[in-house]
């Protein structure tokens, strides 16, 4: 099995710590406590940045080498592609509502909740999905020689500001609160 793939499995079990962080404080924000508004952010900033900069170039990589072995896939990396750009929207919606009521602005709460249960629930799917349908195809598929080529073609390495070898100062207060959750 490549690097990358062992890095992207990584990136989800990572991610899923974040969804449960944002999920905890979602529910103080519906229950009318005192949400965390910053630590929720910070979340989000890092989930806007990190999989656009470095975790869907990987998939991306990886998908093109498995749809060129194996064409009857390229339905469910179109649909894949797509959920990418759909989680990407409602996670800057969020972002957006956030900011709004960081500066005073008055915004429902249950389009809040809406918008944000919506973007973890989808995203808990879309992980899913990869990891139990077209993660393990790709396994079956590529062999060493494509893991290589991927490999050279993005320098794996994982460049992850938060959890990997990267610097996290722009994610300080982020790491504090998922490292607790270890």
């Amino acid at each position: 099995m490549g690097h990358v793939i062992e890095e992207l499995h990584r990136d989800h079990i990572n991610l899923a710590k974040l969804l449960d962080l944002l999920e905890e404080e979602v529910d103080r924000f519906c229950e009318e406590r005192n949400p965390d508004y910053t630590l929720m952010r910070e979340i989000l900033d890092y989930i806007v940045h990190y999989p656009n900069e470095y975790h869907h170039p990987k998939e991306d990589a990886i998908f093109e080498k498995l749809v060129a072995i194996q064409p009857e896939a390229k339905a469910s990396i179109r649909i894949l592609r797509q959920d990418h750009e759909m989680l990407g929207n409602l996670t800057r919606e969020l972002n957006d509502f956030l900011q709004m009521i960081c500066v005073g602005q008055v915004v429902k709460r249950s389009t809040v909740a809406r918008v944000a249960r919506t973007y973890i629930v989808a995203t808990r799917q879309h992980m899913k999905t990869e990891e139990t349908e077209i993660f393990p195809l790709i396994e079956e598929n590529l062999v060493e020689s494509d893991w290589s080529s991927i490999e050279d073609t993005l320098e794996a390495q994982n460049n992850d500001p938060l959890l990997g070898k990267a610097s996290r100062i722009p994610y300080e207060n982020l790491y504090t609160h998922i490292t607790r959750w270890r």
